[in-house]
Formats: C-alpha cells, sequence, structure tokens
C-alpha cells in the first residue's frame, strides 16, 4: 500500500502529491510501559498500538530569485487538504471518532548549508498506567548544531483547521494531570502523571532555528489509553 506526502511552497506553488513506499519489514507492536501483558495486536485485549514507515525520495525544485518558493509545507493526510479518519474515540477531543487527524510540517531550503532533520529515539506510547508517571523519552539530537525549541500545539483535522477540544482539554493541557505536562527542552523529553483513565492526543510540535531563524518544524503526535 502506498500513501502521498504533499507539498506546497510559500510562493503559491502546489501542492504537489509525491508517493512513498511501504516498508514491509515494519509493523511490529509497540512495547507497553507499565505491563507485558499482551495487546490486541498479539492477541490479548489490551489497548495496541503498531508501528508502521513508509519510505521514498523527493526532489523539489528551487527558485534562485523568489526564496518563498523554497518554502515548503509538507502534509500527510488523505489527501492535500483533509485528514484520515479517525479509527478511536478520545477523551481530548470533541466528537473525536468523527475527526479526521492530519499532520504538517515545515522545511526552508534556502539555508546555505546541509540541512538534516532531527533524530528522534523511537518512544511511542499505545498506553499508560494511572498513577504512574509517564515518561517519553523522545531524546531529540540535531545533527546541524540547530537550536530546538519545543510546544504543544493544536491537532489538526485538515490543513489550517485545527480540531475542537473537549470541555477540560486544549491544546496545552491535551490530558488531565496531577502536576501539567512538563517538556524539558533540551531533548524534547515529556512527563506527566495523571489519576483519570482517559484517552488522549496531543502534538508536540519541535521548532529548529539557525542564527535566530526559523528553519523548519516537525510535529510529534502522540496518543495514550
Amino acid at each position: 500500500v502506498s500513501q502521498s506526502r504533499y507539498f506546497r511552497s510559500q510562493c503559491g506553488g502546489g501542492p504537489t502529491g509525491y508517493s512513498l513506499s511501504f516498508d514491509p519489514t515494519t509493523g511490529n507492536p509497540v512495547p507497553q510501559l507499565c505491563t507485558n501483558v499482551p495487546s490486541t495486536c498479539q492477541g490479548g485485549n489490551r489497548f495496541g498500538l503498531q508501528k508502521y514507515v513508509w519510505r521514498g525520495v523527493v526532489t523539489l525544485p528551487f527558485s534562485g530569485s523568489n526564496p518563498d518558493c523554497n518554502r515548503w509545507i509538507l502534509t500527510w493526510g488523505e489527501n492535500a487538504n483533509y485528514g484520515f479518519s479517525a479509527r478511536n474515540n478520545s477523551s481530548t477531543i470533541q466528537n473525536g471518532g468523527n475527526t479526521d487527524f492530519f499532520i504538517d510540517a515545515f522545511l526552508d531550503d534556502n539555508v546555505t548549508s546541509v540541512q538534516s532533520a532531527p533524530l528522534f529515539s523511537d518512544s511511542l506510547i499505545p498506553a499508560y498506567c494511572i498513577n504512574q508517571n509517564v515518561a517519553m523519552n523522545l531524546g531529540v539530537q540535531d545533527l546541524n548544531g540547530d537550536s530546538l525549541a519545543f510546544s504543544l500545539v493544536a491537532a489538526q483535522s485538515g490543513y489550517n483547521v485545527p480540531v475542537v477540544y473537549s470541555p477540560g482539554y486544549s491544546s496545552t493541557a491535551p490530558a488531565i494531570t496531577t502536576n501539567g505536562i512538563n517538556i524539558n527542552q533540551s531533548n524534547g523529553n515529556t512527563s506527566f502523571n495523571t489519576l483519570n483513565p482517559q484517552t488522549t492526543v496531543f502534538v508536540l510540535k519541535m521548532d529548529k532555528y539557525r542564527n535566530g531563524v526559523l528553519i523548519g518544524y516537525v510535529k510529534y503526535i502522540v496518543t495514550g489509553k
């Protein structure tokens, strides 16, 4: 099964779709944080999550006269404007089972030297345990030595379309916690503690700066139950 990423430049070019190929070596269950009880992915009854990867090489055109044409918004969804249908309900998002999910990123291709995406350690979380500290050790590293900044932002259901949060939740408070959501600005590691059973969705945004100028961002979408 192939997937498409869509690219639109800030000078009005696009959106253009590029196909990615499925990596058949992926699709393994993600380990649980606080139990070895088998998940639904392993024939058990506990909430489960699998990780799938699509790969591809994309060559973007470059404009020597208009820098805005080299600033790209990358999106992933059903098409360039609409997200994929959600399969599960959510405490965080109002009418979550019927709300699409949509992912975007930003790339400024005007930099004078190589720009590599920061590396994340593999730390997906399918479920967390009540009254136990949840620690997402993302361990972000930037190969180019650029400055990174992390923040919680609104989830999206389509291009520039934020979701509607349920009462008591927001983009910066996407889970009911005992002491807030704590983000380590040096590596993106995120932790919180909760006493409430809930299905949460929150988006951790990583901005990348060079010499004080934003040159890219990616978003890391986290779900937990």
